[in-house]
């Protein structure tokens, strides 16, 4: 975020968040917290022409393994493994429709404490021009498998039989 107290006060008053700056030595990320329960992560940009954006992190027991998987699977590295103190490693890659996802490995933060509820996560989209090659994608990297809705362009995806998200063609 380019003014990080702004984005605080946005995000504090619109869902409800607490957002404390984080340590210099994680160029300030800090949890955001809804009702004592960690929603989300905010942190200042690192330079002063990178873009506001939000990043889809899912899990990753070994982050290195998830990576090779990747780069097999037609990913494009866009940052290699980050070791984010005691919190966890993380690596940021351009499926084949170029989104941009990241995989995290926790450590001592394992990820969002709240979900499906005011003020949390809900439901994850990846819009892509590359629908076919994304689904190939992530059912190689992450075992994610699709279910089409006939006759929509629209597949729902699901991690451990749950769905957590969707998958329109663009």
């Amino acid at each position: 975020m380019p003014d990080f107290d702004r984005a605080r006060t946005f995000y504090g008053t619109l869902f409800g968040w607490e957002v404390e700056r984080g340590p210099e030595d994680l160029h300030g990320y800090a949890s955001c917290t809804k009702d004592g329960h960690v929603v989300a992560g905010i942190m200042p940009a690192l330079d002063a022409g990178q873009p506001s954006a939000w990043t889809t992190y899912l899990a990753t027991d070994d982050l290195d393994a998830t990576l090779a998987r990747a780069r097999e699977a037609g990913g494009t590295m866009l940052t290699e493994p980050i070791d984010v103190g005691d919190r966890g490693r993380m690596a940021l890659v351009a499926d084949p429709g170029g989104a941009v996802v990241g995989f995290w490995q926790g450590l001592s933060h394992t990820g969002f404490e709240l979900a499906n509820g005011p003020g949390s996560v809900t439901w994850n989209e990846n819009m892509s021009r590359a629908w076919d090659q994304n689904k190939q994608f992530y059912n190689a990297v992450l075992g994610l498998e699709y279910d089409d809705l006939p006759g929509t362009g629209y597949a729902t995806f699901k991690a451990d039989g749950n769905v957590a998200g969707g998958s329109p063609s663009c």
